[in-house]
């Protein structure tokens, strides 16, 4: 065993995080990268062992074929002094397992299709990719706050194995591997896991969410194996009656029979959204990945695509272990072996639809409950393996794996009513059935923002601001709007509305500073960070850090010259400001912001005049466009490297005085509007892969300037000067 302080190769060991019988896992420094890590250290005894050691790199080769926003950024992995290591990325969070114990009665129904939904999704991956995970519990869901819902990551894939026949398994003859409180009944008479055993535990675990406790509740792993077996399914509705529209969702996913269960992951997630929409009690899920959850057959073509391989071996956290099988009942065919939605015809629910498409009469957004108080934050390590694949006697890394699966697609462009006369910001409600834009309206034309349903392009209503709007920012339930009143250079505002969303209808002003530009929420709803621009006569150069329960500013927060547009990483621990400059002084760059403790902590250098900032739904990337001066009129877009605050790459190609930046909600593309100039207006978004290349400049309206993109990554709006257009990405 190790110890604090010691250092292992070029990691400094900070702090004990947990200790199994297969090693440690630590917070520790890479000295080399300068950045904290978690790092897994297996026992010697494992690299030792022949058998350890195989499973070891064959679960580093499975690993690395997973893509999803849902799983855990892995850095590095290898072997120094004889002791294998996992080097991943350090997480702060608390597991799902925790808010379970915090909602004795159940979670919240509309929460619970979320967390549903982007855990169906980070399975579909790993089934695309022909892994089963095997251990699906909510300990093994790692929660953290993100645009006012939950994200999800489905971690330990640490027992996972391939499902084809021909794969090697490496397991001890005689034994099951998982939680017996989760294991579908096959698996107790020593048939292999497959698809729809990770089904089984998801309708466990959809149970348990719902109710607030486990469907079998046997003490002992040997009751855990009769009560799946023999016991029928339970339905939610005999703990509280309201569950009922549930009951046939747990009843299928759980069935003892696998070819009667939904033939994927993502089709039971998007029965609970059917079911939620039936129920009244609620709204479709909020969260950033129910728009990709995959709904019925997939294949690994149409895999949804993200962050690299998940988290690895390593031991539950309560202690569970390997598992002696009993026999199981008699006639209990062997569970379907196909790949991923090969299920009978009716494996899904009646008129399901895949999650995040246009889908007439799909229910709005819930209103997420406010946690009592400020939660205590704490490091939960994911741990996993393989961020390295050898190909052609190279490796390579996380980032590159996703980059080769997804290279990015180019969208095609259509003009769209506008709903305001000189359309300036706009923004989507996370369900993805509303775009927010702001602008002009009435006669005379006044400041007002307009709301559109995007299933239909009609305007639903508008809701008059005191003075021209600066930006916009949508809350995570979508029934609050906040926008920043910018007003002129000669008559700069100074507030911050708050809309009711349900009446249309400024319902709260909250005093900032002068000329309020970019504007950005806390994952958590609570606080909303305004930039205030100024002006030449009224300075500006700070963030207002805004209570939004007490709608006051608790904090002033002193930035660069002329601050524009702001960004959260999805933690809410970084706040990154782009400093614009005034008509006096040309800006160049991006303050990084401790939001824990509301000061400056570095100062990026970035191309001039930086207008826009977003970062990657994962947190890894933040990018910067910079609309240029006079003599530079082209811009760039910068991209910032989260973890050590550095510019990795600067884009030039094909940009026009880039002005708005958004990334879309599945991470694979960047859309950047070029505005250019009065004197050369621009007309084009230009499409950026994760790979940093420009792939295309799709024509829009003149003066291009906002861009919003919906969560699931097939939609995006652009407002220009005098239009409003759709871009939609092709189905993937």
């Amino acid at each position: 065993m190790t110890a604090e302080g010691e250092v292992f190769g070029p990691y400094e060991l900070r702090r004990l995080v947990g200790r199994g019988a297969m090693g440690e896992v630590w917070e520790a420094f890479d000295t080399r990268r300068e950045r904290p890590v978690a790092l897994k250290l297996l026992g010697s005894a494992v690299a030792a062992d022949p058998e350890s050691r195989a499973r070891f790199q064959q679960e580093a080769r499975l690993t690395a074929r997973l893509s999803s926003l849902h799983v855990i950024t892995i850095h590095d992995f290898g072997e120094i002094d004889g002791r294998l290591f996992v080097d991943m990325r350090l997480v702060d969070g608390g597991d799902l397992a925790a808010a379970v114990r915090a909602h004795p009665q159940g979670l919240p129904p509309g929460r619970t299709v979320d967390i549903v939904g982007q855990i169906a999704e980070a399975l579909d991956s790993a089934h695309a990719a022909g892994l089963v995970h095997r251990d699906v519990k909510p300990s093994n869901v790692l929660l953290t706050g993100q645009r006012g819902g939950d994200f999800c990551f489905l971690v330990d894939f640490g027992i996972a194995r391939l499902a084809s026949p021909g794969a090697a398994h490496l397991t001890s003859t005689g034994t099951v591997l998982g939680t017996t409180a989760y294991m579908a009944p096959e698996l107790f008479s020593g048939e292999p896991a497959t698809f729809r055993s990770d089904v089984y535990a998801l309708g466990c675990l959809l149970y348990e969410l719902l109710t607030g406790h486990r469907p079998f509740p046997g003490p002992d792993p040997v009751a855990h194996m009769g009560q799946h077996v023999h016991q029928p399914v339970p339905a939610p509705s005999w703990s509280r009656p309201d569950l009922a529209v549930f009951d046939q969702v747990v009843a299928t996913g759980m069935a003892k029979d696998p070819s009667q269960r939904f033939g994927t992951p993502g089709a039971l997630a998007d029965a609970t959204v059917a079911a939620l929409g039936r129920a009244g009690t609620g709204p479709a899920p909020v969260g950033v990945a129910t728009s990709v959850l995959g709904a019925g057959p997939r294949g690994p073509a149409t895999t949804p695509s993200r962050t690299g391989p998940p988290s690895s071996a390593w031991p539950a956290a309560d202690g569970t272990g390997p598992v002696t099988p009993g026999s199981g009942p008699p006639g209990s065919g062997p569970p379907g072996s196909g790949p991923p939605g090969s299920g009978p015809p009716g494996s899904g629910p009646p008129g399901s639809t895949r999650v995040g498409t246009p889908t007439p009469g799909r229910p709005p957004a819930p209103a997420l409950e406010a946690p009592a108080g400020r939660p205590r934050r704490w490091r939960w390590v994911a741990v996993g393996l393989a961020a390295l694949v050898v190909v052609a006697g190279g490796a390579i890394g996380a980032d590159a794996v996703f980059d080769l699966w997804s290279p990015g697609a180019v969208p095609t462009a259509r003009a769209v009513a506008p709903p305001v006369q000189s359309p300036r910001w706009v923004e989507v409600s996370p369900d993805g059935r509303r775009a927010f834009v702001s602008g002009l309206s009435g006669s005379p034309p006044s400041p007002s923002v307009a709301v559109v349903d995007t299933a239909t392009d009609q305007v639903t209503g508008s809701t008059p601001v005191g003075t021209f709007p600066g930006d916009l920012a949508v809350s995570g339930d979508g029934t609050r709007v906040y926008v920043s009143e910018r007003g002129s250079d000669a008559a700069p505002g100074t507030v911050l509305s708050v809309v009711d969303t349900t009446v249309n209808r400024v319902t709260t002003r909250i005093e900032v500073g002068p000329a309020p530009s970019g504007l950005a929420l806390s994952p958590d709803g609570r606080v909303a960070y305004v930039a205030n621009e100024g002006t030449n006569a009224a300075p500006g150069s700070t963030v207002s850090v805004v209570d939004l329960s007490g709608a006051r500013v608790t904090a002033t927060v002193p930035v660069g010259q002329g601050p524009s547009g702001l960004a959260l990483t999805p933690d809410g621990r970084k706040l990154y400001v782009a400093n614009e400059g005034v008509l006096t002084g040309v800006g160049n760059t991006v303050s990084v912001v401790d939001t824990a403790t509301n000061a400056v902590t570095g100062t990026i250098r970035v191309g001039d005049t930086p207008r826009g900032v977003a970062v990657r739904p994962d947190g890894r990337y933040a990018y910067v466009a910079s609309q240029g001066t006079a003599q530079a009129p082209q811009g760039s877009v910068s991209v910032i490297d989260t973890s050590n605050d550095t510019v990795t790459a600067t884009i030039t190609e094909g940009l026009s005085g880039p002005i708005g930046v958004a990334v879309t909600g599945d991470g694979r593309h960047t859309l950047v509007t070029n505005y250019g100039s009065e004197a050369a207006p621009g007309s084009t978004v230009s499409v950026i892969n994760s790979r940093d290349d420009v792939i295309a400049s799709v024509p829009v309206g003149q003066l291009p300037f906002g861009v919003a993109a919906t969560r699931d990554g097939t939609r995006a709006w652009v407002t220009s000067r005098s239009e409003f257009w759709l871009l939609e990405f092709p189905a993937r």
